[in-house]
């Protein structure tokens, strides 16, 4: 996977920013940065069940779930 920070990059969204590509200035290829269809949902799902297992084994992020369950819980609870 490339480091995007290391080179000078355009970010073009077609479709207001639901989709974001970023291109490297003077390139023609293009690669998807963000998606909103249902190919990344799945893949944001699977990302969260890698992070929750390995939480398991991992204090440090172990904490940092429990800190965004949290925070979740507390904004959801201050609707009602």
């Amino acid at each position: 996977m490339k480091d995007l920070t290391k080179k000078k990059y355009v970010y073009e969204s077609p479709d207001c920013g639901n989709t974001v590509y970023a291109r490297e200035i003077g390139s023609n290829q293009r690669r998807l940065i963000k998606s909103s269809s249902l190919h990344s949902q799945l893949q944001k799902q699977q990302l969260w069940r890698d992070i929750l297992q390995e939480a398991e084994s991992d204090q440090q992020l172990q904490h940092l779930v429990d800190q965004v369950e949290i925070f979740w819980r507390l904004k959801h609870e201050s609707r009602n």
